[in-house]
Parts: structure tokens; sequence; C-alpha cells
């Protein structure tokens, strides 16, 4: 590529096309795969529709769908919406602090105990006997439980994995966000579809437990980009007086909203650096089809290149962007994705030997 002078008969049409369609193609496998582009997109919740509705889509959060809910155990229908399997629920226990002591359930998980002894008895077992094995967990702590429940009982209670967070009697912050981290990752390591997290360690009633702003807050502060859970659910409690109802939908949104103006969290384009990358490989690939073979060799050393440049760049621009808006950080990277595939023939062929070198030959020549 050290001739840049163009010369457009060096490949033929069909091979330019089929050299350049490689990097969307792989753009659209990723998308089938991970079929989300907005990486964030802010609406909020409407307590009237979701009274009527029961549920309610946020809007997307770092490649996640956030919905709000308004659930009972108790009805028929409960997370009727929920038709795949995948789907983990997580409830309350206190913990008991003595080894030889199981913990105590909270209200969500007695209820959970009752229905599966209704529809699954072995996992209703299998929930007790886990629950009597795990004396000593502190506050903080949460114990997995994996459900396999008959497919025809399957949607009566749609739940696969149970996600025990154990609190003291006295529910702390620290532990509220300890055990949300702990949630998130075990909802990933589960590769869990939908994720449903009623608002655990509040009771609207109660002087020693948390508030629901900080409830959503330790949600939103401790969710990060990723696949798993596609789908995540803010349960609130149907049977709530309708202040306390107005009072979380208020906490939610105010959650909500604040969690957009972390800088440098959102990024616009669900998985940016990766599909950008392969949008403007395609744009170089085709720029340096007019100047040099697309060998399978020279085609090879092209995507390392851009890829290793480009990887470079965001470092450097991350570094400069730090504390900007997330749609500066963006922009930037469109130009300098942008310069660098349509210059990549001159810029490959930058070095600062050459500088040194030419440094080097003027003073021999002024000796």
């Amino acid at each position: 590529m050290s001739n840049l002078a163009p010369d457009i008969k060096r490949n033929s049409s069909k091979r330019r096309v089929l050299v350049v369609l490689i990097p969307l193609l792989a753009l659209a496998a990723d998308y089938v795969f991970f079929p989300v582009f907005r990486d964030a997109e802010e609406k909020g919740a409407d307590i009237s529709l979701l009274l009527s509705q029961q549920t309610q889509l946020l809007g997307t959060f770092l490649g996640h769908h956030v919905y709000a809910s308004i659930d009972d155990i108790q009805n028929p229908g409960f997370l009727s919406q929920l038709n795949q399997k995948g789907n983990a629920l997580v409830v309350s226990a206190f913990a008991s602090g003595d080894d030889k002591r199981p913990p105590s359930s909270g209200a969500l998980l007695r209820s959970v105990q009752q229905k599966l002894q209704r529809v699954s008895p072995n996992d209703h077992r299998k929930l007790v006997d886990s629950l009597e094995r795990k004396g000593g967990l502190a506050a903080g702590d949460v114990l997995p439980v994996r459900l396999s429940l008959p497919v025809a009982k399957h949607r009566e209670f749609p739940i696969d994995v149970l996600l025990i967070l154990f609190f003291d009697s006295s529910v702390e912050s620290e532990d509220l966000q300890k055990g949300m981290k702990t949630v998130l990752n075990l909802a990933r390591t589960e590769k869990t579809s939908n994720l449903i997290i009623p608002c655990a360690g509040t009771r609207w009633e109660s002087n020693h437990s948390l508030g629901f702003k900080e409830f959503f807050d330790a949600v939103f502060a401790d969710l990060s980009a990723g696949d798993s859970p596609f789908g995540i659910y803010l349960s609130l409690y149907e049977r709530w007086p309708s202040f306390v109802l107005e009072d979380a939908v208020a906490s939610l949104n105010s959650s909500w909203h604040a969690s957009f103006q972390q800088p440098n969290k959102i990024s616009l384009i669900y998985r940016r650096d990766f599909r950008l990358t392969l949008i403007f490989l395609s744009f170089c690939l085709l720029v340096c089809s007019f100047y040099a073979p697309l060998t399978v060799k020279n085609t090879l050393i092209i995507v390392v290149s851009f890829v290793s440049i480009g990887l470079g760049s965001k470092q450097l621009l991350d570094f400069f962007v730090q504390g900007q808006s997330a749609l500066a950080g963006f922009m930037l990277q469109l130009g300098v994705l942008a310069v660098l595939a349509f210059g990549f023939p001159v810029i490959i062929n930058w070095s600062p030997k050459n500088i040194f070198k030419k440094e080097t030959g003027e003073e021999n020549g002024g000796g």
C-alpha cells in the first residue's frame, strides 16, 4: 500500500462488493444475537397508564429494556406477560446470624412458598431445604435457587430462578447495594431473559426500612451494559395504598431520569464500539480497494490495522472526553473513525521514523 496512486483495475467489482459486505454481514449477525439498537431511551412511568395497563416500558438503559409493573403473586395472571423461560424473581429473607437457625422469610417469599406448594411440590421442598441448609447467611448475601416447574404449570408461576436477597431486621443501604450488585451478576451468569425486582428492603409502614428512592438508585447504579437480562421489571405491589404507589412511581421516575445524567455511562448505541468499527471498516475496505489488491493477506492486514488503530483512538478519546456528555463522545468517535476510514491509505504510511530520517538527511547534507 505504499503506492497511493488509485488503480481501479486491481479489484473486480464482484471482489470489491464481497469484501465490503463482510463487516456488514457481521454487523447483521450481531444484531440478530443482540436485537437492541439504542443503548438508552429515556421515557418514564405514568401512574395512570401503569394502573390501567399493569406493565409499562420505562425505556432502554445500557441495552436492557426496563419496565415498571404492578403485580400480586396471588393473582392468577401474575407475570402472564412472560411467556418464555429464563425468568428470575428477587425475593427477600432475613438472616438469622446463626449457622443452626434458618433465615426467616419475607412476605413475598412466604407467598412464593405457598404457590410452589400448590403448583410444584418438588420445587417447594427444594426451596425449603435450601433455606434450612443456609443458616448463617449475612445481610447482603444472595442465595440462588433454580426451579424446575412442570411445563403445564409454568404459566401459573413463570419463574425459573429465585434470587433470595438477605437483610438484617433493620435494613441498611450498604446491604442493599451489595446484594443488588450480586443479584445483577447472578442474573447475567444464569443468562436470564427477564429479571423481576420487587422493592426489596422497603416497607412503607416501617421506619426501619429503606425509601423507594434509595432502592431504585441502587438498582440503576449497579446495572451495567450487557445482553442479559434483556428485560428488567421493577415490580410494585398491587395492594399498596394509592398514595404509596404514587410515591413509588415518583421515586422511580426520579432515579430513572437521574441515571441518564451519569457521564460516560450511556453510549447512545448498544455495543457502540463494536458496531461503529464494523460500519467504518466497510468504508475503509472500499477506499482501500482502489489502492491495493484485496487479496486474503492484504484484507487481513487492513482489518487488523484498522481495528487496532480504531480501538487505540477510542482509548485516547475517552481520556479527553471525561466528564462530557455521551453525545459529545459519540460525535467525536464518529469523526475519528470517518477520518481513519477514508484516509486509511495515507494514514497507514505515517511513521515517526520518516520524520527523523528526513531531519537526519538534512543535517548530513548541510554538513
